[in-house]
């Protein structure tokens, strides 16, 4: 059952992000009067076809992971589909798509031709470059947004933490932990003779006390409560340019008590949550440990176990970080993703005109190719952690 439950919440995270990323798409595209012929969430075929308004099909597809906006004239054979019609109907079929987090990505392959006589003026590249630079940008914009109001929700709709602790999922062998005897399911319960009421701060002083012993007291698993001397040792951690001390454990947070707060507080602590998102992102790129700290879906999916067994307002916010993770990455100036597409129209900008078909074709070809490189690593070594 739990596992039914993680799947199901996974699937709606997933199916959360990818409908708000492509909303925003969608909604400055409608904006700009530009042709929708279809709004889609899942991949691959078949689809169910919901309903239509005339202009825009809404589909259901058969693989409930990613999803796609479908603009008119946004895909090469768009493009010569007009010249050679000239009925600026887009071409058959989906266009090319990238399974995974990239995009409106989540992920429809977007193209851009060259200008061509007959080209829909309806059509993506039919109009002015700020519409098609704004369109591409709506989605990552949305997936912040997402973001931030998920994490300002959080305190008002469940409340925040009042007191929490941490319990050990596994004792690493050989480790400062291991050789005091600390267990897998002990969960702490005091640190030098102090009640623990923050798992953060008892995270923060194991990393500020190498080679200081630290007297904690801990409950077994069959409730019993026993004191251990342990003793961390300094080391390195992803997202951390200084050595910090370690016990070498991995750790499960656990909530003692938590409290509903205000919605200004809320707001308050949501803004906190995203500046420290941001703040431990540059971390992570200064620390040079970018490669340490890239999950895949393995990782995702592990995370929204642990998301799901804490409960209450942990899987909202974990679906805020996803989300500002999305838009982080789909700004990467990769070709296939919005960034790269922004990219692209800044060299347009540049040099007054466009690249040409099979320019552009060759561009998105190496970019899908970067992408394809990239899940091949973050799947090895989701499995070779899961492992």
């Amino acid at each position: 059952m739990g596992y039914l439950t993680t799947a199901l919440t996974f699937i709606l995270i997933f199916a959360t992000l990818v409908f708000f990323h492509e909303l925003g798409h969608f909604l400055l595209a409608k904006f700009f009067k530009m042709r929708v012929d279809e709004f889609a969430l899942g991949m691959g075929r078949p689809k169910l076809r919901l309903f239509s308004d005339g202009e825009t099909e809404y589909t259901l597809r058969a693989i409930p992971i990613g999803g796609f906006v479908r603009i008119a004239g946004m895909e090469i054979e768009d493009a010569y589909e007009s010249r050679l019609t000239g009925t600026g109907r887009p071409a058959s079929g989906e266009g090319s798509k990238a399974a995974g987090l990239e995009g409106t990505n989540v992920g429809t392959m977007r193209q851009e031709a060259d200008e061509v006589s007959g080209v829909d003026p309806a059509g993506f590249n039919s109009r002015p470059i700020y519409q098609r630079f704004l369109v591409i940008l709506a989605g990552p914009v949305f997936s912040f947004l997402l973001g931030w109001v998920a994490l300002c929700s959080v305190g008002f709709l469940f409340g925040t933490p009042d007191k929490t602790t941490l319990k050990i999922n596994n004792v690493i062998a050989g480790g400062p932990a291991a050789r005091a005897g600390m267990q897998n399911g002990d969960t702490f319960v005091s640190i030098n003779g102090r009640p623990i009421e923050d798992g953060a701060k008892l995270l923060t002083t194991i990393r500020e006390s190498a080679g200081t012993p630290l007297r904690f007291r801990v409950r077994t698993a069959g409730g019993q409560e026993r004191a251990i001397t342990v003793t961390p040792q300094s080391g390195t951690i992803p997202g951390e340019a200084k050595p910090v001390g370690q016990i070498k454990i991995e750790p499960k947070p656990v909530i003692l008590t938590s409290k509903r707060v205000g919605i200004t507080e809320s707001i308050q602590q949501g803004n906190a949550d995203v500046l420290l998102w941001f703040q431990t992102l540059g971390k992570v790129f200064a620390s040079g440990k970018l490669k340490d700290n890239v999950g895949g879906p393995v990782a995702i999916v592990r995370q929204t176990h642990m998301a799901v067994d804490l409960g209450g307002g942990v899987p909202l916010s974990f679906l805020g970080q996803l989300s500002l993770s999305l838009g982080f990455f789909n700004l990467l100036p990769v070709p296939i993703l919005d960034g790269g597409h922004l990219a692209l129209m800044a060299l347009e900008a540049i040099r007054r005109r466009k690249l040409s078909a099979v320019q552009t074709q060759r561009v998105f070809t190496a970019g899908f190719a970067l992408l394809c490189l990239l899940f091949v690593y973050v799947m090895f070594k989701d499995l070779f952690l899961a492992g």
